[in-house]
C-alpha cells in the first residue's frame, strides 16, 4: 500500500465510521435509557461494544491482508467511537446543574490526557522495545499488546454501572442550611430511605434523598 492510498484509508475508516459510531453512540444510548429507565444500560451498552472491539482490532493488525485489516479496522473504530457521547452524558447527570460544564470539561481533559497523549506515546514505545524481536512488525504487536488495556476499561465500565443509580437524573433546587437555594443532581424512583440515600431540605420543608425520594 502506498503512501497515498494509507492516507486514504485512513480518511475513510476515520471519518466515515468514526462519525457514524459516535452518531450511533447518541441515538442508541438514548434509545435504551428511554426504554429502560435505567441508565445503566447506557453503560451496558459501551461495555458490549468494548468487549466486541478489542479481539477484533488485535486481528484487524494481525492479519496480513490489507483489505481485511482495513474492514476489520472500520468495525473496530465504529465501536471505539461509540464511545464518545454516552460517558459525557452520564458524567453531566450525575452532578448540579451549575457543575455539569466543569465536569465535562474536566472528564474532557483526563480523557484526553491519558487516551489522545499518554495512549500514542506508550504505544510507540512498546513499539520500539519489540523492534529487536519483531523488526517492521513491532507495531502490530504494540497495537495487539495495548488492547489489554481495554479489558482494565472493561472493568471499570462495570463496576460504574454497579455503582451508580439506577434511574436518570434531574436536577431540583433544594436550600442548604444558610437557606441559600442551590441546584443538587436527584432522579426518581429511588425507594424511600434506600441505600446511599442522603437528604436536604427543600424549599417547602420536605425531606428529599439526593435521587428525589422523600424519605
Amino acid at each position: 500500500m502506498t503512501t497515498h492510498d494509507a492516507g486514504v484509508s485512513i480518511a475513510y475508516v476515520g471519518g466515515v465510521f468514526g462519525a457514524t459510531g459516535i452518531l450511533l453512540g447518541g441515538v442508541i444510548g438514548d434509545y435504551l435509557v428511554r426504554k429502560s429507565g435505567d441508565q445503566r444500560y447506557m453503560l451496558w451498552f459501551i461495555l458490549g461494544c468494548n468487549v466486541v472491539a478489542a479481539p477484533l482490532m488485535v486481528c484487524a493488525v494481525m492479519v496480513e491482508s490489507t483489505q481485511t485489516s482495513v474492514a476489520l479496522s472500520s468495525i473496530v473504530v465504529a465501536l471505539f467511537m461509540v464511545m464518545v457521547g454516552p460517558p459525557g452524558a452520564i458524567v453531566q447527570s450525575l452532578v448540579p446543574g451549575r457543575m455539569r460544564a466543569t465536569a465535562a470539561g474536566f472528564f474532557g481533559v483526563v480523557a484526553n490526557l491519558v487516551g489522545g497523549s499518554l495512549g500514542p506515546l506508550f504505544i510507540g514505545a512498546l513499539s520500539d522495545k519489540f523492534k529487536p524481536a519483531y523488526g517492521k512488525r513491532s507495531i502490530r504487536y504494540a497495537l495487539a499488546y495495548a488492547m489489554l488495556f481495554c479489558v482494565w476499561g472493561q472493568l471499570h465500565w462495570f463496576l460504574a454501572s454497579r455503582a451508580m443509580p439506577g434511574d436518570v437524573l434531574d436536577t431540583n433546587v433544594v436550600r442548604d442550611e444558610t437557606g441559600r437555594g442551590d441546584e443538587v443532581a436527584v432522579g426518581e424512583g429511588v425507594p424511600s430511605g434506600g441505600k446511599n440515600c442522603k437528604s436536604r431540605e427543600t424549599t417547602e420543608g420536605e425531606e428529599v434523598g439526593v435521587y428525589g425520594a422523600a424519605v
